[in-house]
């Protein structure tokens, strides 16, 4: 099961209205990103977008996905899993490793 807030960081880098997320995963097993949480709006990707496992021996691999909304949180799947995790978006970029 995901730690809250250390599995899955997700920050957001504005740039003059394009949302970039930026995911970085702390977990040992690849996490299926389904869907992002807006002030009003629930936005599912029709392909999800996976993040690699984590590889203790580097720094983790920042998946960037562009935006047109601003989002709050982050749904997301343990590979191979069926049940669904939320993480809350930082609004600041993701700090360099």
């Amino acid at each position: 099961m995901p730690i809250t807030n250390v599995s899955l960081k997700a920050n957001l880098l504005d740039s003059s209205g394009i949302f970039n997320l930026q995911l970085r995963s702390y977990y040992y097993k690849p996490l299926v990103i389904k869907a992002i949480v807006g002030n009003a709006d629930t936005v599912w990707f029709q392909e999800p977008v996976i993040t690699p496992s984590y590889l203790i021996r580097s720094a983790p691999e920042i998946v960037n996905i562009e935006l047109p909304i601003s989002p709050n949180q982050v749904l997301y799947q343990i590979s191979e899993s069926d049940s669904i995790y939320m993480q809350r978006v930082v609004k600041y970029r993701a700090p360099i490793e």
